[in-house]
């Protein structure tokens, strides 16, 4: 609870005598977060490809991964700690946000590295 209270000091505009929230503005996730979602996020991708080599199609859902990819799908670490997935019939795409979707990481398949899109 202190740190809602620091953090609200810290990252508030008074405006018009009111106090207006800037949700953007709070630090959603360390470097630390960040690296470690990534690696987890490395391990689905290579999974989501070997199932795209045996299936010849990438998986509806990241679920259809288990249990025969991974055990479990493991949460990322960063952001609002889910896994945004979606697919069309060429690539993929995994990405992991904070609740309002910016800034988000993202993996790009065309260069097989993570980005962050803000």
């Amino acid at each position: 609870m202190l740190f809602v209270a620091a953090a609200v000091a810290i990252w508030s505009v008074h405006f018009a005598g009111s106090v207006l929230l800037l949700p953007f503005a709070l630090p959603h996730w360390s470097q630390k977060e960040k690296a470690d979602s990534i690696a987890i996020g490395n391990t689905i991708v290579i999974q989501i490809k070997k199932y795209r080599a045996k299936y010849g199609k990438f998986p509806d859902r990241l679920d259809d991964l288990v249990p025969e990819f991974l055990p479990a799908i493991p949460d990322p670490v960063a952001g609002e700690r889910k896994w945004r997935y979606s697919f069309n019939e060429y690539r993929f795409y995994l990405q992991c946000s904070v609740p309002s979707g910016y800034p988000h990481y993202i993996y790009d398949q065309k260069t097989n590295e993570w980005y962050e899109d803000n």
